[in-house]
C-alpha cells in the first residue's frame, strides 16, 4: 500500500533526515513474540438495510439558450460511505449528462417560424450531494474504548536535617496503553432510484428578452438503497 501524501507515516524504502534541531536516539532490545493457534474463519454477515434519501436542487446556466431537453442520463457515485455512531454518512455527486437543441441561427424567432433547424448539444455536469440517516432498529458492534493508564512510583529522598522529601517521583513512572483495532461495520450500495421535476426558465429576471430558455433547473429526490454488513470471526 502507497503512503505518499500522508502525514507522519515513513516512507518505506526511502532514506529518511532530521528536519530540525532535535536530537534523536533510539534502541530496540531483544524483541520476543507468543503465536496461539486458532482455528477460524473470517465471516462477513448482513445485519440489515437501510434506504436514505435527499433532495437535491441544481440550476443549469446554458448560455447560447435552447429551445428543447432531448434527454437526461443521470448516474448516481458515492465516494465515502461510513457508519459513525448509528449514523450512515453518505457523500457523492450525480454525473448528469444533459442533451438540449439550439437552433443553427441565434436569431431564430422559434415562436413565428414553421422550420429551422438546430444543433444538438451534449453537456456534463456533476452535482454534489451529503446525505445523513440514523440506523434505527440495528445492533451494531461498538468499539473498545482505548486503555491508558499511569503508575505513580513513591520516592523517599530524605535525609539528615530533613533534606529531600518523600512522595511521588517527580522523574519517573509507569504507563500503560491498550488499543483493540476495530473492525466498524459498513454498508454497500445496492441500489438507487431518482425522481425529478423539471422546469425550463429564459433568464433570472421576471422580463426577459429572446425565444430561448437559458436555465435548466432540476428539483430531484434521490434514493439510496444499502445493505449493512458486520465483519464475524467464527
Amino acid at each position: 500500500m502507497s503512503n505518499n501524501c500522508i502525514p507522519n507515516l515513513l516512507p518505506s524504502g526511502c532514506p529518511t533526515r532530521d528536519c530540525s534541531d532535535i536530537d534523536l536516539e533510539s534502541r530496540t532490545l531483544t524483541s520476543t513474540a507468543t503465536s496461539t493457534a486458532i482455528d477460524g474463519t473470517q465471516v462477513i454477515r448482513r445485519i440489515g438495510t437501510t434506504s436514505i434519501n435527499g433532495v437535491i436542487i441544481d440550476d443549469v446556466q446554458i448560455p447560447e439558450g435552447f429551445v428543447e431537453i432531448k434527454g437526461i442520463k443521470r448516474t448516481p457515485i458515492i465516494n465515502q460511505c461510513k457508519i459513525i455512531d448509528h449514523m450512515l454518512i453518505v457523500e457523492g455527486y450525480i454525473i448528469k449528462d444533459i442533451k438540449y437543441a439550439t437552433p443553427i441561427d441565434p436569431t431564430t424567432d422559434t415562436s413565428r417560424c414553421r422550420t429551422y433547424r438546430n444543433n444538438l448539444n451534449d453537456i456534463i455536469i456533476k452535482i454534489p450531494f451529503s446525505f445523513a440517516s440514523p440506523l434505527t432498529g440495528l445492533t451494531l458492534p461498538t468499539p473498545t474504548a482505548r486503555v491508558k493508564q499511569r503508575y505513580e512510583y513513591f520516592q523517599n529522598s530524605i535525609g539528615p536535617c530533613d533534606k529531600g522529601f518523600m512522595g511521588q517521583s517527580l522523574c519517573d513512572g509507569e504507563e500503560f496503553e491498550q488499543v483493540v483495532l476495530f473492525k466498524p461495520p459498513f454498508a454497500e450500495l445496492t441500489s438507487w432510484s431518482i425522481q425529478e421535476g423539471d422546469i425550463l426558465r429564459k433568464c433570472d429576471e421576471h422580463c426577459c428578452e429572446g425565444e430561448l430558455y437559458t436555465i435548466f433547473t432540476e428539483k430531484i429526490v434521490l434514493t439510496l438503497n444499502f445493505d449493512i454488513f458486520q465483519i464475524l470471526l467464527a
